[in-house]
């Protein structure tokens, strides 16, 4: 069974380089550029490991790290 992982970073390029590496070695993977979005995607596909850049727009790596530990 491919294991599914959420990536969240608000750079493009960095979002982009981890896509395509896990990808490659075969992981489902889902995207977010900010802490709402990510939040949203986390609650609807909940995935196996979430990557969380800290410093991203709308709230904060931590908030929503705080936010998916009270749910999981």
């Amino acid at each position: 069974m491919q294991k599914t992982i959420l990536v969240v970073d608000d750079e493009q390029a960095v979002t982009d380089l981890l896509s395509y590496n896990l990808r490659k070695a075969n992981y489902n993977v889902l995207t977010a550029d900010d802490g709402l979005e990510a939040l949203r995607v986390a609650h609807e596909s909940q995935p196996d490991l979430i990557l969380l850049d800290v410093m991203i727009p709308q709230m904060d790596g931590m908030d929503v790290c705080r936010e998916i530990r009270k749910t999981s």
